[in-house]
């Protein structure tokens, strides 16, 4: 089942066009503005700590704007260097196309929305730690990350 996953998130990624055009990691970017998007998108100031609460995740997702998103998922900003770690030999391996995947799991929150709902319904808020996947290309002399999926593998590092 992971490795279903797995492949039908490389072929949504092909079928976007979201890594375009670059065969392998840490390539120039065609989109400068990816990485600060990446950051509002998964890393935002002000991430609730060490909570579950629906309030306080819906008060983040309407600060930022990102109800229209029906699945989210944050990373603590404490962990922004381990991040940005898997798109090096250090924290991570290439993948395929511009992606690299994390040699450890990492933990994160996964919110869903209800979003025929229209107001930032929360369906539920999770704490998840699985295997990250990080799109990562060339922004200013630096690799950095541009998108980001998650994969659950065993204990092996196999799917």
């Amino acid at each position: 089942m992971e490795v279903l996953v797995l492949v039908l998130v490389l072929m949504g990624v092909s079928v976007s066009g979201a890594v375009e055009g670059n065969p392998r990691p840490c390539m120039r970017a065609k989109h400068n503005n990816a990485h600060n998007v990446f950051l509002k998108r998964h890393l935002p100031d002000g991430v609730p700590l060490q909570t579950l609460d629906q309030n306080l995740w819906g008060a983040l997702l309407r600060q930022i704007k990102t109800c229209g998103r029906p699945t989210q998922s944050f990373f603590h900003s404490s962990q922004r260097a381990l991040v940005s770690s898997v798109c090096t030999r250090s924290g991570g391996k290439a993948l395929s196309g511009n992606l690299c995947i994390s040699k450890q799991p990492f933990n994160f929150v996964t919110v869903r929305l209800d979003v025929d709902e229209g107001t930032c319904g929360i369906r539920s808020v999770r704490n998840e730690t699985k295997h990250i996947i990080l799109g990562c290309d060339e922004i200013g002399n630096a690799c950095q990350t541009l998108m980001f999926f998650f994969i659950h593998l065993n204990s092996n590092g196999s799917n």
